[in-house]
């Protein structure tokens, strides 16, 4: 009897160290993976003061008179604005700001938390009274000048005309290249606008690699999106309706219907533009839902039928507006 309670004690004992050993390596390995995320977070932080992001986006990313808080942005608001940027801000091409890198910087404006923690920072530290009034200044600019498509942002509609372009340039497409080109130079502006009228020439000219070469820099390291331009088309229309917004939603459902309807889904575009027209943009949304499935969103799936976004502060990855004229980068 001895015997057996002596080798059951030992059973135990041994079980009992299993567990802890386990748990231990868990412990481990969480700490590892924290231990990894602070690094990222830590470089980050030091490109943010490298690069000069600091100089417009103030110390710690509070918000300046000229660039809004960056707390509470998502990771492809950040990578579409230091690639392909709205307003005044620079773009930052691949050789500028590497792949590593903007992986860090992103790192490091999602450790900012949401805006809320943002502008309680700013109300705690009364020394720096007059920056939390040009921020909250740059949040009412942004509001106004932001152009918000009633939640769909020029951002995104940019942006997309930014993977469109490229897209044609794949396919040496000139005609599209031309149409998307011309619809950026209308949204872009400052630096931007010079690179991008720069591939306008190239396309006119016929050189489409040489357009190619400065029209991926816009593009890359942002996300992973449909190789499809009417899956993209399709997707813009879908998110411009369940935020109401018809010109958006009809400039894009027009394009798919010219450009990349096939006898097929004629039937189904010619459906979605009648309902945006009569301004059932609900309806729209609802067949573009079921058309698209989960591959509905372009922007990231933030949107839902209601016109709600996770990020709806009224802000942007980079606005930096000025306070008398519309200056969202």
């Amino acid at each position: 009897m001895k015997r057996f309670q002596a080798i059951l004690w030992i059973v135990v004992l041994l079980v009992s160290l299993t567990f802890v050993w386990v748990a231990a390596a868990q412990d481990t390995g969480t700490d590892d993976a924290d231990s990894m995320d602070m690094v990222l977070v830590e470089r980050g932080a030091g490109l943010f003061l490298q690069t000069g992001c600091v100089g417009c986006h103030g110390i710690d990313g509070v918000g300046t008179d000229i660039a809004p808080t960056l707390a509470g942005h998502s990771s492809f608001q950040v990578r579409r604005q230091v690639r392909a940027p709205i307003g005044i801000m620079p773009v930052f091409s691949p050789a500028q700001v590497s792949a590593e890198d903007l992986d860090a910087i992103v790192a490091y404006v999602s450790s900012l938390g949401t805006m809320d923690d943002m502008e309680g920072m700013a109300e705690e530290e009364d020394d720096h009274a007059d920056a939390e009034h040009a921020d909250a200044e740059t949040i009412e600019v942004v509001d106004a000048h932001s152009g918000e498509h009633g939640g769909l942002r020029v951002h995104d509609v940019n942006f997309a005309h930014h993977w469109l372009l490229w897209l044609a340039l794949q396919a040496d497409d000139t005609e599209m290249a031309i149409h998307q080109t011309a619809h950026i130079l209308e949204l872009v502006e400052a630096g931007h606008l010079a690179v991008m009228q720069g591939a306008f020439d190239l396309v006119i000219s016929g050189d489409l690699e040489g357009a190619s070469a400065i029209v991926e820099s816009t593009v890359t390291d942002v996300g992973d999106f449909s190789d499809d331009p009417g899956t993209i088309a399709l997707q813009i229309t879908y998110e411009a309706a369940v935020t109401d917004n018809a010109d958006i939603a009809l400039h894009f459902i027009i394009d798919y219907s010219e450009n990349y309807a096939t006898d097929e889904t004629r039937e189904f575009s010619d459906n979605v533009m009648a309902h945006i027209e009569s301004g059932e943009l609900q309806d729209a949304a609802m067949l573009l839902a079921d058309y698209l499935g989960d591959d509905r969103s372009f922007t990231g799936g933030n949107l839902d039928m209601d016109g709600d976004s996770d990020h709806d502060d009224g802000s942007d990855d980079h606005d930096d507006g000025d306070s008398d004229e519309e200056h969202e980068d």
